[in-house]
């Protein structure tokens, strides 16, 4: 069966933020906390779990995390995630999801927004990247 991952990018993004200290910088000084954070989650998801097809959902970003969002969809697209820019992430990930689903596709929902696990079905389970969590 095909599978289809759909990454609630912003999820990983904000979470991330909490998850590595904020004075983590590159050589150029400028911070990377959340992005590494959010990368060893993508990176958790895939050594998980590879996808015939993939989608990053990303919304706006909260002011403090502007500057390293404005890098995030470039690292998610090395890792093979296009991005979708969505004022209601959530929604447009569940409207992915359906699509997915509908094509006779296994679906992976990754974030932690705990409404995507509405979506669960047989076909569609949702995976929490930072807790490692199905």
């Amino acid at each position: 069966m095909r599978r289809a991952v759909v990454l609630q990018a912003s999820d990983l993004l904000v979470r991330g933020d909490l998850a590595v200290p904020p004075d983590t910088v590159d050589p150029e000084g400028r911070p990377v906390n959340t992005l590494l954070a959010a990368v060893k989650a993508l990176r958790r998801t895939l050594k998980m779990k590879t996808p015939d097809t993939a989608i990053a959902v990303l919304g706006p970003p909260p002011p403090a995390l502007a500057e390293q969002a404005a890098r995030y969809p470039e690292l998610l697209g090395l890792h093979g995630f296009p991005t979708v820019q969505a004022d209601d992430p959530t929604a447009v990930a569940a409207s992915y999801v359906n699509r997915a689903r509908q094509d006779g596709m296994d679906v992976v929902v990754v974030g932690y927004d705990k409404r995507l696990g509405q979506l669960v079905s047989d076909n569609v389970w949702f995976y929490d990247a930072y807790k490692d969590v199905r």
